[in-house]
Order: structure tokens, then sequence, then C-alpha cells
């Protein structure tokens, strides 16, 4: 009986298991990038439209008349058609990624949700505070796309 090592079996089973971590890692990172590109594209609308702003002009409207304001905006239901999508692979993400992306959505949806035609904005008040508390929500998402989009820099994620 001989004993002895398949050199070329050893090197086929390490060749496809770097094959397969490699395609595991491409495809983490691609899920990561296409999410941070949503989220960064999300909060640069959220600025250039000036919703922050308008909502705080809003509540001093409110303030100074005391009379209640609608504010509304219309999003399409696909907004959030990456997250939609590869809302099963987050746990292919780091933990404060993903963290940080469902946190991000969630702020954004609560905003949304505020602000549409069925919302307590969208419907009208005359609490000038619900109109300052929709700016922080979009305030503090915007914050958290711009720190997920640093942290997440594409030169230290390119293999």
């Amino acid at each position: 009986m001989e004993f002895g090592l398949d050199f070329a079996a050893i090197a086929v089973a390490l060749g496809a298991g770097i094959r397969y971590l490699h395609t595991s890692y491409k495809d983490r990172n691609a899920v990561r990038l296409a999410l941070i590109a949503e989220i960064t594209a999300l909060a640069d609308l959220i600025e250039i439209r000036e919703y922050v702003k308008g909502l705080l002009e809003a509540a001093t409207a409110v303030e100074a008349s005391g009379e209640g304001l609608t504010f509304t905006v219309v999003v399409p239901e696909g907004y959030n058609i990456v997250y939609r999508n590869h809302v099963t692979k987050l746990g292919t993400l780091k933990g404060h990624e993903t963290m940080a992306v469902v946190r991000f959505y969630q702020l954004v949806d609560s905003a949304i949700s505020d602000v549409s035609k069925e919302g307590a904005l969208g419907i009208g008040s005359d609490n000038p505070e619900a109109f300052r508390e929709a700016a922080e929500v979009l305030n503090q998402a915007t914050a958290l796309a711009r720190s997920l989009n640093v942290k997440s820099s594409w030169k230290s994620r390119v293999w």
C-alpha cells in the first residue's frame, strides 16, 4: 500500500477555494457599492431639493401665523430599488455597515411617511415641531449617508 499526496488534486481544490472566496468577496463588494451609490444619490437629492430648508421654513411660517400648512413630496415607489433587491444580502456586509444601511432607510421611510399625501404633514399640521422633527430626521439620514460613503471608500474595497 502506498500513501502519498496528490499535488494535482490539492492544487485544484485550493484553486477552487480561492476562486470561491474571491467571487464571494466580489459579490459582497458589489452589494455594498450598489447600496452606497443609492444611499448617496438619495442624500444628494434631499440636499439638492432643499427639503430640510423647506421643512424649517414651514415650521417658521406655522409658528408666525398659527395656521396649519401642508408639506408633501411625491416619492416614486421604486426609490429604494437597490435596497429592496438586496435586503436578503445585508448579512454579507460588515456589522456597522448593515446597521447604517438599515438605519438610513428607516429614517428616510419615516420622513416619507410624514410628507406623503396621507402623512401628518401631507394632510396639514399647525404644529411647528412636526416640521422640525421631519427636518431633523432628514438631517440624520444625510449625515449617516455621508459617513457611510466615507467609511466605504472604493480604494479600500476593490480587489
